[in-house]
């Protein structure tokens, strides 16, 4: 008698049976797609992802975003050098020579984006101001720099390297922990946001800076230190975000086209917003506001349509007797927030004079901060 014999189908899962088949989905995408993808991703990572095949060779090299981190990368050189952060820092060498390389010969290895994140060491800034000079010679747009030091060492920032303040590709900086000072010329004509947190610099120093960006909208400046009486001058920026170092005596904001600020610290008497009328979302944080500086806020920005507003509940109860003589100063407010540490046992009578300040609301929440009372 005749025995049957059946073929084994190894490829077939069994009903109930999860399958487990590995599918590489991301190989199937448009290189274009897998390119974007990959820039947000660490360089590292990308570079392993290289020796995959042949063509994942060729897609490292027409990722147009190199992303630097010492803090990301640390553990993986621990674990194959005795040091580290030179491993790190040959790598980083290793890879932009590379890619400069490759931007002569491979038409769509172009880079955008830069970011580099390192704690700074005097005896490297040679080193990283040849790094710096690939951001001018590839004609970078973006650049994300943050030279955090040793807290354990004395303070030694890097400064930033003249070539960078004129590096006419650049669209976008931010700047984190380092100087900028003694250039001659600063000349970006292209950028057009601009962040700089912890960064040393004189008030002469920001004021030539925002002279040599004329289309700059956004601009950040965040806990720099050496600055006293700072004076933010520009007829471009439109969204303005500040926090004051508490070094600061004076701070001008003089930006007649400026539609958003966000402010911490603010001072009536320390913070000078008189020229900035078109002015339509404000936000200030650890207002200090007394009668003269709430009535130079509530009368000062007749276009105003979205306010924050956190610590200053009893400023904001206007008087009756004012409200029957004066009209209305903010008929465009469409959403106002205003959070307190002050107990709101007066949360009606607020909430009566908000109204009458901005009666066009949509929106009014009030809140009460406990933490850090």
């Amino acid at each position: 008698m005749a025995t049957k014999r059946f073929k084994k189908n190894f490829g077939t899962k069994k009903e109930g049976t999860p399958n487990t088949t590995a599918v590489d989905r991301i190989s199937k995408l448009p290189d274009p797609l897998i390119h974007h993808i990959l820039s947000f991703v660490p360089t590292i990572d990308v570079v392993r992802m290289s020796v995959l095949s042949r063509r994942w060779k060729r897609v490292w090299y027409s990722v147009p975003a190199l992303n630097f981190s010492d803090t990301d990368h640390m553990d993986r050189f621990r674990s194959h050098s005795r040091q580290p952060r030179q491993a790190f820092h040959n790598f980083v060498d290793k890879c932009l020579k590379h890619r400069e390389k490759s931007m002569r010969y491979i038409a769509d290895s172009v880079i955008t984006r830069l970011k580099l994140h390192t704690e700074y060491s005097q005896d490297r800034a040679t080193v990283l101001d040849n790094r710096l000079n690939f951001v001018v010679r590839g004609n970078i747009g973006e650049l994300d720099l943050s030279m955090k030091r040793d807290y354990f060492v004395k303070v030694v920032y890097y400064r930033l390297p003249e070539a960078i303040l004129n590096a006419r590709s650049l669209t976008v900086v931010k700047l984190d922990h380092l100087m900028i000072g003694g250039m001659s010329s600063v000349n970006l004509p292209s950028l057009i946001s601009l962040s700089l947190t912890a960064v040393e610099l004189c008030d002469g120093a920001l004021h030539k800076l925002l002279l040599g960006c004329p289309a700059l909208v956004k601009f950040l400046l965040s806990k720099c230190t050496g600055l006293l009486n700072p004076q933010i001058s520009s007829s471009t920026i439109k969204f303005l975000e500040i926090e004051p170092d508490k070094t600061y005596e004076t701070l001008k904001v003089e930006t007649i086209n400026l539609q958003s600020l966000m402010c911490s610290g603010y001072r009536e008497d320390t913070v000078n917003l008189s020229a900035c009328k078109a002015i339509r979302s404000l936000s200030l944080f650890d207002v200090m506001l007394d009668d003269k500086s709430l009535e130079d806020l509530i009368f000062g920005f007749p276009l105003l349509e979205s306010l924050t507003l956190t610590r200053c509940f009893k400023a904001l109860i206007v008087p009756e007797k004012l409200r029957k003589i004066c009209n209305s100063p903010w008929p465009n407010l469409r959403h106002l927030k205003v959070m307190t540490y002050c107990a709101l046992k007066k949360k009606r009578e607020l909430r009566d004079a908000l109204y009458w300040v901005s009666p066009s609301l949509e929106t009014l929440t009030i809140e009460n901060e406990t933490k850090g009372c």
